[in-house]
């Protein structure tokens, strides 16, 4: 299940919200994500990774990204890159993803699986779709991240969560 957030500035009255994490379709995301970065379309680093890593791992959830040059935010997955822990065997996935969506026999890496079976290989590298600058990962869907203070794009004061949009979404 995925968050809804929302940013005001304080200062200007600058605002946006995002989507972060994963719904119900998950495992139907993970499996068309690692089959567009295969077979390259999500750029050649991508594509490499999964030839030189078979058993390699992909974050698919969304996440909240800023651009280091013109400071506009973005929400995208995350696409980080995972290979597997020296000597951790992930158990095989049984039963169903979901009452609304099961899934089964799907084969799928979740978020938690990530952080208990896979070490980071490699951060994907998000481009702005404005000026082109380089994207910073910025938060998930974790309450530690939604919940922090970020930078306004506009006049660089303090954004705070607007409780008013937080909500989940599926």
């Amino acid at each position: 299940m995925g968050k809804i957030i929302g940013y005001k500035c304080q200062d200007c009255g600058y605002e946006f919200s995002a989507s972060l994490g994963i719904g119900f379709s998950f495992p139907a995301v993970y499996a068309e994500t690692v089959e567009k970065m295969k077979s390259g379309k999500l750029g050649k680093d991508a594509q490499q990774f999964f030839e030189d890593h078979p058993d390699g791992s992909v974050n698919c959830e969304n996440v909240l990204f800023q651009c280091d040059q013109c400071h506009k935010y973005f929400c995208d997955k995350d696409l980080s890159m995972y290979v597997p822990k020296s000597g951790v065997t992930m158990p095989p996935k049984t039963g169903r993803w979901s009452v609304a969506m099961p899934f089964e026999g799907a084969e799928y890496i979740t978020k938690e699986d990530l952080d208990k079976y896979f070490e980071l290989y490699k951060r994907f590298d998000h481009r702005c779709k404005e000026c082109g600058g380089k994207l910073s990962f910025v938060a998930d869907d974790t309450p530690e991240h939604i919940q922090m203070e970020i930078e306004c794009p506009i006049c660089h004061g303090r954004m705070k969560l607007k409780l008013e949009d937080l909500g989940r979404w599926d």
